[in-house]
């Protein structure tokens, strides 16, 4: 579970009326990239392991740590994040 995989798919448009690319959406946001070579290797050992689910990142870890010990708290920022993006829409 990547957060955002560095890829070409990156470089579009984040909208139908956007000239800001996905990239810079990434970047003003704070998030990460995962480099493509970690997420292979991840994808690999979880073929090849037991676990179900792999996180793959530092965002991935720090989310995955914040819903584990924290849910409440995690359901809020989501919240929160989705409201203030729809916002940034209209």
């Amino acid at each position: 579970m990547p957060s955002f995989i560095d890829t070409p798919l990156l470089a579009g448009p984040a909208g139908a009326h956007s000239n800001v690319s996905k990239r810079q959406r990434v970047i003003d946001a704070g998030l990460e990239f995962t480099p493509v070579s970690r997420v292979a290797e991840a994808a690999w050992d979880a073929v090849h392991g037991r676990r179900m689910h792999w996180l793959v990142g530092r965002t991935a870890r720090q989310m995955g740590f914040a819903a584990k010990w924290a849910p409440a708290l995690m359901r809020r920022r989501t919240r929160h994040f989705m409201q203030t993006a729809d916002q940034e829409k209209r």
